[in-house]
């Protein structure tokens, strides 16, 4: 979803460098969407190859942690989605990490934040408090 963003011009000043699937299947798709796109099926490999700059984590949970963790001991800025994880203890060390990597770029997201429900639901909410809440 993120590289179709990008492709589609809906995120200026970026540019897709690889796209990382454990599922081999999906090179197939990435090749035909995004010819010449590096793809690779182990994350670190990713990382390490120079071909970014940044990650976007577009992975179960349990995995932002430790994938955020791993881009900043690259100076790879990071981009994790919420729910950063599972466990307190592992978000707490991402967080703790990333202070250490001041210049870097580490934020965490909510990837529903501009689906239209969700601001069409945020702004009944702000404008039209519910009384006595």
């Amino acid at each position: 979803m993120y590289a179709g963003f990008i492709q589609d011009g809906m995120v200026p000043n970026i540019e897709i460098g690889a796209i990382c699937d454990v599922d081999l299947a999906k090179a197939q798709v990435v090749e035909s969407k995004y010819p010449g796109l590096p793809f690779y099926e182990d994350y670190v490999a990713m990382l390490d190859s120079g071909d970014v700059d940044a990650l976007a984590t577009c992975v179960p949970h349990y995995l932002h942690p430790e994938m955020g963790i791993e881009a900043l001991k690259r100076s790879i800025h990071a981009l994790v989605e919420k729910p950063t994880g599972v466990y307190t203890k592992q978000v707490k060390e991402l967080n703790a990490f990333a202070e250490t990597k001041t210049e870097l770029t580490f934020a965490i997201m909510f990837n529903q934040r501009n689906n239209p429900l969700y601001q069409k639901i945020s702004d009944r909410t702000t404008t039209n408090p519910r009384p006595g809440v």
